[in-house]
């Protein structure tokens, strides 16, 4: 059996610092051209290129789309062949970044029972508030909302509940959605403009 004294283990040691030393140096002069494959960024940690998104409603060609991560909504639209002649401009944020699974809804202006489909109806989009009320909305129409599955709107309806049994009238602030499980700033920023109270 071999044995080693202080002295020769320490040598041993720094001989093996030295060449990794060594490594380092060539490695660096070559501009980590030749690295090992360990210096080099994992792919995963980029983060996905891409957004999967459903645009359903008033559009030229209803469907999913794949657009790059950091679309717009108005990309979306245009993915989709862009928006129909009846659909209402004023009710969607065009400006509002695309979530991946998002559900990307274009409603349609509403036209007047009594004229013809192409007459407009009695009071214009922008005199109405066609945002969707937090205090009154059901389930289904929760899940029209970008980012909303049935178990966030069940969640929605639930907090909703939970605040009319402390006395109140239901949300009093958009901003309680934050209470909601599931509901983080990034899905509230893009739940904002579509809601009220």
């Amino acid at each position: 059996m071999l044995y080693f004294s202080r002295a020769q283990v320490a040598a041993l040691a720094l001989a093996v610092l030295a060449l990794l030393g060594g490594v380092a140096v060539v490695c660096y002069q070559k501009g980590y051209r030749d690295a090992p494959q360990f210096f080099t960024e994992s792919p995963l940690a980029a983060g996905p290129t891409e957004v999967v998104v459903h645009v359903a409603g008033a559009v030229s060609h209803p469907g999913v789309y794949h657009l790059p991560n950091g679309a717009r909504a108005y990309d979306a639209v245009a993915a989709a062949g862009g928006a129909s002649p009846d659909a209402d401009g004023d009710a969607l944020n065009l400006a509002a970044t695309l979530l991946d699974g998002q559900r990307l809804f274009i409603p349609a202006r509403e036209r007047s029972a009594a004229g013809p489909a192409s007459a407009p109806a009695p009071t214009r989009p922008r005199d109405r508030d066609v945002r969707l009320s937090l205090n009154s909305a059901t389930p289904e129409q929760l899940q029209n909302l970008p980012g909303v599955g049935p178990a966030l709107a069940a969640r929605i309806i639930a907090q909703r509940d939970h605040l009319r049994a402390q006395g109140q009238s239901g949300y009093t602030e958009v901003n309680q959605l934050l209470l909601v499980p599931g509901i983080g700033p990034k899905t509230f920023e893009a739940l904002r403009p579509l809601v009220r109270l």
